[in-house]
């Protein structure tokens, strides 16, 4: 009997490990334990390992490339070189403002070793390379992902119709791969943790269409009757995010910025005070001098009378 229960649960956990996983990698859990800091001989060894490990995932969707290479990234992809090109530009510019903001240094750099992405044309592979890497499975509407592998930082990426939409969506996403290698792994909550990433992008490109989209779908939804205050408290993990129509990712950007525009250096205290562990809302009291509550009347506040 207690054979047949053993490998009844041994079957069971197996069927478990192999079934693909749906909710973010955003999820978590995430420690709030500083990385450590890396010796020049251990990040380049680390590159090495995560050159390494690009080409296995390449090799398992039957992909073939080389990566342009910078300080922060390797990049691979099936698009022509000079389009390849100025994406690289866009993520050199976003890793440097980032730095900038959070007063670290540009050199050797925040990743473990250096941060990888990966671009196709082709919506199977970006599944396929989702589900055999990465053990994910991501709904339909998704054309990029950010993959923590432990210390290690995968961007993958299927490229959209509309050359916009994919500048905003690289940028997003490696925003989150920043920001998981930004004193420690532990998530910012998930509207703030969204809100960032697409700060990042209206940022770097404010006439890009699809921030802007996401700005007008936010104060159309506070204009209508809308109030913030219940989704900060909605997470990946529970099905609550990001709401109908995805209208977590407008607000938490509206949020995001208003608290970037008012008070930037409580802001930037705010973020730290998480990453050191604190929990987001005591953060908010000690570092914002706000509660959710008055957060998120200060926000319908500003956008009833603001664009």
């Amino acid at each position: 009997m207690a054979q047949e229960r053993a490998r009844r649960e041994a079957l069971e956990a197996e069927a478990e490990r192999q079934r693909l996983r749906t909710v973010s990698p955003e999820a978590g859990p995430w420690t709030a334990t500083p990385w450590p800091l890396l010796s020049e001989r251990e990040r380049a060894d680390a590159v090495d390992t995560v050159r390494a490990e690009a080409d296995r995932i390449l090799e398992r969707a039957g992909m073939v490339l080389r990566p342009i290479e910078t300080d922060h990234f390797l990049f691979y992809s099936e698009q022509p070189r000079a389009r390849q090109e100025r994406w690289v530009r866009d993520l050199d510019r976003m890793y440097r403002m980032l730095s900038h903001e959070f007063e670290i240094p540009v050199r050797p750099g925040i990743f473990w070793g250096k941060a990888v992405i990966i671009v196709t044309d082709e919506r199977d592979r970006f599944r396929l390379m989702l589900a055999q890497s990465f053990r994910h499975m991501a709904p339909r509407w998704v054309d990029g992902m950010f993959f923590p592998m432990g210390p290690q930082s995968y961007v993958i990426f299927c490229v959209p119709p509309r050359d916009d939409i994919f500048a905003a969506l690289l940028v997003h996403e490696t925003t989150h791969a920043f920001m998981h290698r930004f004193i420690s792994p532990v998530r910012l909550p998930t509207w703030a943790n969204e809100g960032f990433a697409d700060r990042m992008v209206a940022r770097l490109m404010p006439e890009n269409a699809a921030i802007r989209d996401r700005r007008r779908q936010g104060v159309a939804w506070i204009r209508s009757g809308g109030h913030p205050l219940e989704m900060l408290g909605w997470y990946y993990g529970d099905g609550s995010w990001p709401g109908e129509e995805g209208i977590g990712y407008s607000i938490g950007y509206l949020l995001v910025e208003l608290m970037a525009r008012e008070r930037p250096d409580a802001f930037i205290a705010w973020i730290r005070a998480i990453k050191h562990g604190m929990p987001w809302e005591e953060a908010l009291r000690r570092e914002f001098g706000a509660t959710p509550a008055s957060l998120a009347d200060a926000l319908v506040r500003w956008h009833l009378v603001n664009d």
